[in-house]
């Protein structure tokens, strides 16, 4: 663990886990915007 831990310092440890974050938000995010999207078009389309 400690050598794993001098190879990888926690700032790129930190940048990694926020860019993964990052993702699975952008991921909730656009499938909201299509979920809603999709609601629209259904309710347009009767």
């Amino acid at each position: 663990m400690t050598q794993q831990r001098c190879y990888y310092p926690p700032l790129r440890r930190i940048r990694t886990r926020y860019s993964v974050g990052a993702k699975i938000f952008l991921l909730l995010w656009a499938a909201g915007l299509g979920g809603t999207l999709y609601s629209l078009y259904s309710v347009l389309a009767y």
